[in-house]
């Protein structure tokens, strides 16, 4: 009897520290620092919350600061914002995350610099993380090679040869990525990212399936079509009100989008169209032309033969 009220009042405890557990919530512990990994702690830098479920917070003196959630749970997604004037966030695809069940497990750097030097300091970043993909793969193979026996200097000169092919591939990715402005690129790519700059690199390439890809792509040149006849639409609007300039706009914007190797047809049209506006445009300038100097006493015009307008006066 003693042991059953012993084992009824443990399960009760339990059931009261889960409970406790549950009423804590979630917790976020970062840091901010400047330039790149190794950087210096910045204070005093406003985080906030895109979702307003918690904050505003600032850093301390050190750079770290910490982001109490009381009513999420962990594995809830959370958009960061940062905020220091002058300043922006080198790591920007990494302010979406999920809240973790331990907040003391793979810390994240919040990397920030000035704004003149932000595609710098990226494509340092995703360098470095690329560098060390490809180091990792290599210690990896070698580690393999060694078990089986098979670490010959011939093989592990070409592996090495793959790891130096691997890094200058990296670099070019980096000078890529750099150039991306917050919140450029499709979820998927930016999720992409962020497994890639966790280590994740399998994981990054079986989000990216063929599949899924393929139907973005043709999603994208479906909705750009869209816009191209959007624009060619509006062009012939434009000239059912004599607004022949702003039609001759309206198709040049489109000529700007619509791609020759992809659809060739629609680029043929809207170049034809172009023509045709110019042309129209030429005639409504002459006729124009025509009526000023006529009542200014100008006799008459004609043409030559490149189509340049001569004047015989009265």
């Amino acid at each position: 009897m003693v042991g059953r009220i012993i084992l009824i009042l443990l399960l009760a405890a339990v059931a009261q520290a889960q409970g406790a557990t549950e009423v804590q919530g979630a917790m976020i512990k970062r840091t901010v620092i400047l330039n790149g990994e190794g950087g210096q702690g910045v204070g005093n830098v406003q985080i906030t919350d895109s979702a307003h479920t918690g904050g505003p917070w600032a850093s301390d003196t050190d750079g770290g600061f910490t982001l109490v959630y009381p009513n999420r749970t962990p594995g809830e997604r959370v958009r960061l914002g940062v905020i220091k004037e002058g300043y922006v966030v080198v790591n920007w695809v990494q302010l979406d995350l999920a809240l973790p069940k331990d907040p003391n497990a793979n810390p994240l750097q919040i990397i920030i610099c000035k704004e003149a030097e932000r595609e710098e300091m990226a494509r340092l970043f995703y360098r470095l993380k690329g560098d060390k993909a490809a180091e990792d793969t290599y210690q990896q193979k070698v580690k393999a090679l060694e078990e089986e026996n098979k670490s010959d200097a011939a093989t592990i000169a070409k592996l090495q040869e793959e790891r130096d092919q691997a890094k200058a591939g990296a670099e070019k990715a980096a000078a890529e990525l750099a150039k991306n402005q917050p919140g450029q690129g499709s979820e998927t790519y930016q999720e992409a990212q962020r497994l890639f700059l966790a280590g994740k690199i399998e994981a990054a390439i079986a989000l990216l399936d063929d599949d899924k890809l393929r139907q973005a792509a043709e999603q994208a040149q479906k909705a750009l079509t869209e816009a191209i006849q959007g624009w060619r639409l509006k062009a012939s609007l434009f000239k059912l009100k004599f607004r022949f300039e702003e039609a001759e706009k309206a198709y040049e914007t489109a000529l700007g989008y619509v791609n020759r190797e992809s659809n060739p047809q629609l680029w043929a049209q809207t170049e034809v169209d172009v023509g045709i506006t110019h042309y129209e445009l030429g005639i409504r300038v002459e006729v124009c032309l025509v009526a000023l100097f006529r009542g200014n006493g100008v006799g008459s015009v004609t043409n030559n033969s490149v189509g340049i307008g001569t004047w015989a006066t009265v």
